[in-house]
């Protein structure tokens, strides 16, 4: 018979099992894991407050995460890419189902949250008609024959299986939903160490280097906005600045701790540092990123931390390092792959930026016509 949450728990904390899981600030499946979990540890079998949140029992199940992600196509893109990286998954059924043969879903005892998403009208739109015979399709028994065999997904009428799905209550108040979440980040989950390589050439004087400051200042600041409050550096994380040109500045280390009077200290220093950049010189991207990506290796694999690296440049390399090199030294360094998570800004080659990516099993993010600012708060959910 399938095992409850607890049996999988037990499991986690003996060592024996280890799993993939999304940010649950960015994703929904790891969003729902996480409130799913909550309140079946609780024991409750109505809607949690913020006084039954099993800290301590989700942070021990949290201890058996070894591969995360910003989102559910990419967690199982990177899954399925390093065999031996995780024993499992938590993830959609259909993605799971997609992964092909040699994969077996899991539903446990006492229950999932199920992701559910309407197809609505909108109240005031003319489009009646053609909604009710898009509806109509969906509905057809052929079309959903069709949802199940090319999707995964199940049918309106039910799960595909035998299996009954116990459903988990959803918390009733934003107060449990933000502890939670700020449980996760701060408390449950693996501490970060993130690298920030910043570009500071002549190229990003002006507004370049003033969005620059702003985006790295407001993660260190929140802006009040729901974004804003779970994309701004966290307590245990590392944060690793460094300021590249064609010549290369020392890397500077900030710590956040659990202690939130000399985080504010913290966070001060990171702002004050960023304040001071000033735009010159030329760019030697690869040159920068290989500079840290042995150290950041030797962290990631101590297993107590997260790992990634962050790289904003607005323009092409012309110093130092080629792109062919800092790829045959990625090569070279072998595992783990620390993800690059690049952005492209201003003249930054996009075939570059893809090209580190895929090197890395990392990803691109394009500012280009998004807010910087934006950009950086979207990444936080992938570190």
């Amino acid at each position: 018979k399938a095992p409850t949450w607890k049996d999988i728990a037990q499991e986690i904390t003996k060592g024996k099992l280890t799993f993939a899981m999304t940010n649950p600030s960015g994703s929904n499946t790891g969003f729902v894991t996480l409130v799913g979990l909550a309140s079946s540890f609780s024991g409750k079998s109505d809607a949690l407050n913020v006084q039954d949140i099993p800290a301590d029992k989700l942070k021990a199940f949290f201890s058996g995460v070894t591969l995360t992600s910003g989102s559910s196509g990419d967690l199982a893109t990177k899954f399925q890419a390093n065999p031996g990286i995780a024993d499992a998954i938590i993830n959609y059924e259909s993605v799971i189902k997609n992964l092909g043969p040699g994969y077996v879903v899991i539903k446990p005892q006492d229950g999932v949250v199920t992701a559910d998403y309407p197809f609505m009208l909108i109240k005031s739109s003319n489009k009646k008609e053609a909604y009710d015979k898009i509806l109509a399709f969906l509905r057809s028994e052929q079309t959903q024959k069709g949802v199940v065999l090319q999707t995964g997904r199940n049918p309106l009428n039910g799960s595909d299986d035998s299996s009954v799905v116990n459903e988990l209550p959803f918390p009733s108040s934003l107060a449990v939903v933000d502890a939670i979440l700020s449980g996760y980040l701060n408390e449950y989950s693996k501490p970060s160490v993130n690298y920030f390589v910043l570009d500071t050439s002549g190229s990003m004087r002006g507004d370049r280097i003033a969005s620059l400051k702003e985006a790295v200042i407001g993660l260190a600041s929140s802006d009040g906005t729901v974004g804003g409050r779970f994309s701004t550096f966290r307590d245990r994380e590392t944060v690793k600045l460094l300021q590249f040109t064609d010549v290369l500045q020392p890397v500077q280390t900030f710590k956040l701790t659990t202690d939130q009077e000399k985080n504010k200290e913290v966070l001060a220093a990171i702002r004050s540092t960023v304040n001071q950049y000033q735009a010159d010189g030329g760019t030697a991207i690869y040159s920068a990123l290989a500079s840290i990506y042995r150290e950041a290796q030797a962290i990631a694999r101590e297993g107590k931390s997260r790992v990634t690296i962050e790289l904003l440049t607005d323009g092409q390399n012309a110093d130092g390092m080629s792109l062919n090199e800092f790829a045959n030294f990625v090569q070279n360094a072998g595992s783990p792959k620390i993800p690059i998570y690049g952005i492209l800004y201003g003249e930054a080659n996009a075939n570059d930026m893809q090209t580190i990516a895929q090197l890395t099993e990392g990803q691109f993010f394009d500012a280009r016509k998004t807010p910087l600012k934006k950009v950086f708060k979207q990444i936080r959910a992938y570190q």
